[in-house]
């Protein structure tokens, strides 16, 4: 149920700056400082608000309350990611593929890709991303 949860989401970030594949593996979800944030959450529905919007808000030891509104999930048509954002996310899901995937493959697809419309043949992405073939 973590990877449904906004309280999780938000535990992570908080816990950790972002949220990343590995937070929601069997390490991930049991990481106790995202965990101990996530329980000391509660939530409230503002009919008024877009769906996909909401408002955090962060009571700090000292008493001081942070609020931040977001009103469309990093992503999204009207607040889509930065070139360096969708690089960073694509090495780290590569970086779970259900075979390793050698660090410098994961660099010479993302230098293909950053030129894509010049390459004379767009086989070689596939072949980077693809286990290596037995011999024999």
């Amino acid at each position: 149920t973590a990877a449904n949860s906004v309280f999780f989401g938000l535990g992570k970030v908080l816990a950790n700056g972002k949220v990343v594949v590995s937070d929601f593996t069997a390490d991930g979800i049991r990481q106790p400082e995202a965990l101990a944030l996530c329980q000391r959450m509660t939530y409230s529905v503002d009919p008024s608000m877009n769906v996909g919007a909401g408002i955090v808000e962060v009571t700090l030891r000292s008493g001081e309350k942070k609020t931040m509104r977001v009103d469309a999930s990093l992503g999204s048509p009207s607040r889509p990611m930065s070139y360096g954002q969708l690089v960073e996310k694509f090495t780290d899901c590569a970086r779970h593929a259900s075979w390793p995937i050698p660090a410098a493959n994961l660099d010479q697809v993302v230098s293909l890709i950053e030129r894509l419309e010049t390459l004379p043949d767009v086989a070689a992405l596939p072949a980077l991303l693809s286990p290596p073939r037995a011999n024999g």
